[in-house]
């Protein structure tokens, strides 16, 4: 069984080989393992504002795992800018919707289009990256908020708790995609676009 798990799990890092550098697979599966530990782990915070403002372990934790994941994401942002550029993940900024217009005519054939510059699957994970600066502004807000004792940091809270809920649906969503992907590779290759874009 454990062999079969990671027989999947290594075939699935070698699917990613076509698309993805090996320095860019680690720092994306870093950061997506890392927004789900935090998923997790703020189940475990306590934030207390009135009298003083007190912080469990949790907390100090979240904060760690969050700075980690700033940092992070900003490695993952120059990697991936500098191999795609801008207009790869946000065409419609350029009024360019060519690949967009492709991608919906492939869905139109009962066909996953292959990831493309300006298509469905581009414009989806530039929405994620956009969905992370998000959250990671929101937090970082709300952080100072907690330590310069601003009046307005329970709605900062509000909103950061609010604002995750965008980060978790892209990780799950995109996660789930690359799986389902990645499985009719395997099993229903006629369900994909034959030429994929390196």
């Amino acid at each position: 069984m454990i062999q079969r798990i990671w027989d999947w799990v290594a075939g699935f890092w070698t699917y990613l080989e076509a698309t993805q550098t090996k320095s860019f697979r680690i720092v994306h599966l870093l950061v997506a393992a890392l927004i789900i530990l935090q998923i997790l782990d703020s189940s475990f915070m306590a934030v207390h504002y009135q009298p003083t403002y007190a912080l469990n372990l949790g907390v100090y934790f979240h904060i760690g795992v969050g700075s980690l994941i700033a940092i992070l994401a900003v490695i993952m942002f120059s990697l991936i800018f500098k191999k795609r550029g801008f207009r790869y993940f946000y065409p419609y900024l350029f009024n360019d919707y060519t690949q967009l217009k492709k991608d919906c005519y492939t869905l139109l054939k009962c066909k996953l289009p292959n990831v493309s510059s300006g298509g469905i699957a581009a414009i989806v994970q530039g929405l994620g990256l956009l969905a992370l600066v998000i959250v990671l502004v929101s937090g970082f807000l709300w952080l100072n908020a907690w330590v310069f004792s601003w009046s307005n940091v329970k709605v900062l809270q509000g909103w950061h708790k609010t604002l995750t809920g965008l980060i978790e649906f892209y990780i799950y969503a995109h996660g789930a995609m690359g799986i389902i992907h990645y499985l009719l590779s395997k099993a229903a290759p006629q369900f994909l676009e034959q030429k994929c874009e390196l």
